[in-house]
């Protein structure tokens, strides 16, 4: 999907995504390996059904693409002189980022984050925060450098 590139300014891996279903996995419902790009999805999970398949696959090939997003976060903490609470900020951003831009294409879908709980057990306030500061820039409004400096600035600290 383009727009996840864009988001990420990061081109997609050469090559095809591959993807592997595999009935269970240990407590996930799937991952990604780098290097090359594999997607790895049990069938056997409910939260992989219907639409949120989707969002899983684009999600997960996502890690393929968030490095530097991820980098730029630990130079603005750094720089901001500043501990985040959530060491994992990147992910919550991909969580964002993959239910917004996949339920655009597809309406009826919850996005993962919400259906599951993830802003209120795993990253609490941290949806706000990621609303004021990545939302502009995934609209064009903002650029990359603004948007992680914004959410890195609001983001809680430890």
């Amino acid at each position: 999907m383009k727009e996840l590139a864009r988001v990420y300014d990061t081109p997609w891996p050469k090559g095809p995504v591959r993807v592997e279903t595999v009935f269970a996995i240990s407590s996930r419902s799937a991952f990604t390996s780098l290097d090359p790009t594999v997607v790895t999805v049990a069938t056997s999970s409910m939260r992989n059904a219907g639409l949120a398949a989707a969002e899983t696959l684009f999600h997960e090939a996502s890690h393929a693409l968030v490095q530097k997003v991820l980098n730029e976060i630990v130079r603005v903490e750094k720089s901001q002189k500043k501990t985040l609470r959530d060491r994992d900020l990147w992910h919550a951003i991909v969580f964002y980022t993959t239910g917004r831009v996949v339920r655009a294409q597809l309406s009826e879908l919850e996005p993962y984050a919400d259906r599951y709980g993830l802003w209120t057990n795993d990253w609490p306030g941290l949806l706000p925060v990621i609303e004021r500061g990545w939302g502009p820039w995934l609209d064009g409004k903002s650029s990359l450098r603004t948007a992680i400096q914004q959410v890195v600035a609001e983001a809680p600290s430890r």
